[in-house]
């Protein structure tokens, strides 16, 4: 997945890289954000930017049942680098996941889109 910010950078989740990296409007690499080791990276997938430019996304596990134990699966990080959030997941239904979508703060009763900030906007 990836977004790009008015500014020109590009925000990209890079699946089996096990992180979400930012590039600059040159096409340069500038950070990579990734880990603890205790989530353990496998695929980092499906994102949402925050109103306050966190980052909310996926840590997709593998295909098929029995990855509910094997990562910490949906994470939050700050516009830094640094782990501000995560879930743990029941394994016991839960195998693995590849998207999210944080309806916290959002009016239910109307569409959002992806905002020029890459954050979900409601629709007027």
């Amino acid at each position: 997945m990836a977004v790009r910010f008015p500014s020109g950078d590009t925000a990209v989740t890079c699946g089996y890289a096990q992180s979400l990296q930012i590039f600059n409007s040159a096409g340069q690499h500038t950070k990579s954000i990734t880990g603890p080791a205790n989530v353990n990276p496998f695929f980092y997938a499906g994102f949402q930017i925050m109103d306050n430019g966190n980052y909310v996304l996926t840590n997709w596990q593998d295909h098929g049942a029995g990855h509910g134990n094997s990562g910490v699966q949906v994470l939050e990080y700050d516009p830094a680098g640094t782990l501000v959030w995560s879930w743990t997941q029941d394994a016991s239904y839960v195998s693995s996941l590849q998207g999210v979508l944080v309806l916290n703060g959002l009016d239910l009763n109307k569409l959002h889109v992806e905002g020029e900030n890459g954050n979900l906007v409601p629709v007027d």
